[in-house]
C-alpha cells in the first residue's frame, strides 16, 4: 500500500511518455522536411520535371512527394533526406506518367508510325528552348541599342548602379552632386525605356529610310551606307570606365 502511494505518477502512465516522444519525433521530422524544401526546392522540382510528361504532371508529382516527405520522413538529417525525397518524387512522377499514358491510349512499344507524335518532344526540358533563346537574344539586342542612345553620364551612372554602387558612392567616385546623380539616373532610365519601346514598335526604322533609299538608288557607296546605318553620335561606341 505504501509502495503504491510512493510510486511516481509517470510510472503508472508510460503511454504518456510514448505519446510525447512520438510527438517530438514527428515535429523534428517535419522541421527537417521544411528545411529540406527551403534549401533544395529547385532540385526536387527538377526531379519531378525530369520524369513527367508535362508541367502539370510534374507539379502533381512534386505535391505528392512533399506530402509523403512531411508524413513519412525516415530521418532528420537533411543530407540523407534529400536523395530519399528525390527518389520518392521520381516514383510518384513515374506513376503519374504511367497513368497518363494509359489514359491517352498511346502505344508503349518502341514502334511508332511516321505520322505519330514523338513522345520525347512532350518531355519538358529544364533549359530554354529555341523560342525562348530567340526572345532573349532579341531583348539583348534591343537593350544594347537603347543603351547606345544614352548620354555618357547617364550610361555611367546606370552602369555603376547596376554594379552595386550606392548613390553616395557614385557621387563620390565621379565627383558629382547628389542632384546630378539623381538627374542622370532618372533621365537615363526614361531615355532607355523610350528607345526600347520605340525599337520594339519599329518606330526607329524611319531614321534609316534616307540612307537605305540613297543606297538603293546608288547615290552613296556601301562604306558610306554602313556608317549611315549606325546610330548617330558618339554614344554608339562601347564605353568603359574605371572608378577613380
Amino acid at each position: 500500500m505504501d509502495q503504491t502511494k510512493n510510486a511516481s505518477p509517470e510510472m503508472g502512465r508510460p503511454w504518456r511518455r510514448d505519446r510525447q516522444d512520438a510527438g517530438n519525433d514527428l515535429a523534428q521530422r517535419k522541421r527537417a522536411a521544411v528545411e529540406l524544401i527551403h534549401r533544395h526546392d529547385t532540385a526536387l522540382r527538377s526531379s519531378a520535371r525530369r520524369y513527367s510528361i508535362c508541367a502539370d504532371d510534374a507539379d502533381d508529382a512534386y505535391q505528392r512527394g512533399i506530402e509523403i516527405l512531411l508524413s513519412k520522413a525516415p530521418t532528420t538529417e537533411v543530407r540523407q533526406l534529400l536523395p530519399w525525397a528525390r527518389t520518392v518524387i521520381k516514383h510518384e512522377a513515374l506513376a503519374i506518367r504511367k497513368t497518363r499514358e494509359r489514359t491517352l491510349g498511346r502505344p508503349v512499344s518502341s514502334y511508332r508510325d511516321d505520322d505519330s507524335e514523338d513522345w520525347v518532344n512532350l518531355i519538358p526540358s529544364a533549359s530554354d528552348g529555341p523560342d525562348e533563346h530567340a526572345v532573349k537574344r532579341e531583348k539583348v539586342a534591343r537593350s544594347r541599342e537603347a543603351l547606345s542612345r544614352l548620354k555618357p553620364h547617364e550610361l555611367k551612372a546606370l552602369t555603376m548602379l547596376a554594379e552595386g554602387y550606392s548613390y553616395a558612392e557614385i557621387a563620390d567616385i565621379n565627383r558629382w552632386t547628389r542632384t546630378k546623380v539623381n538627374r542622370c539616373l532618372a533621365e537615363g532610365r526614361q531615355r532607355f525605356r523610350s528607345v526600347f519601346s520605340d525599337s520594339e514598335a519599329g518606330e526607329l526604322c524611319a531614321e534609316f529610310e534616307p540612307g537605305i533609299s540613297a543606297c538603293c538608288d546608288g547615290e552613296i557607296s556601301s562604306c558610306h551606307s554602313r556608317r549611315q546605318a549606325r546610330p548617330s553620335g558618339k554614344s554608339f561606341r562601347r564605353r568603359r570606365f574605371r572608378p577613380s
